[in-house]
């Protein structure tokens, strides 16, 4: 996945329509550009039945890199000037997840948890997923 996106704000600066690397907050931007790459794999297809409870249909990981290069006007308080601020922003890391159906619904539901690391703080991260596919029906 790639993308650019730009804009020259006279009076308001909009919010990007573009997600920044996993386990970075998104901040001021005018000009973005991004790069992802995953490899999402199976780790087993279970089949597990919980009753009525749960039915458990996948479990799968994916190895994640994204980087992107953000741009944005500031102003040094210095020099009385404006500059381009510019930051390199990459992550890395793994993800896992279970597919699952919960209470007989119909809806596939996905929830695991991402790990990685970070350039922007130097630091490692955890992110909680959980996410519901309403388009397979």
């Amino acid at each position: 996945n790639a993308g650019y996106q730009f804009q020259e704000p006279e009076m308001y600066l909009l919010a990007t329509n573009f997600s920044f690397p996993h386990g970075i907050k998104e901040f001021r931007t005018e000009k973005l550009s991004k790069f992802n790459i995953d490899y999402v794999f199976p780790v087993a297809y279970p089949d597990w039945s919980i009753g009525p409870v749960a039915y458990i249909k996948r479990i799968k990981g994916d190895l994640f890199f994204n980087y992107a290069n953000n741009k944005f006007r500031a102003f040094n308080d210095n020099t009385n000037t404006i500059f381009w601020a510019n930051y390199n922003l990459m992550s890395y890391g793994f993800e896992i997840s279970v597919d699952y159906h919960l209470l007989r619904m119909i809806f596939p539901l996905n929830t695991g948890v991402r790990v990685g690391y970070t350039n922007y703080s130097n630091s490692f991260f955890s992110e909680l997923i959980f996410g519901i596919n309403i388009s397979q029906l």
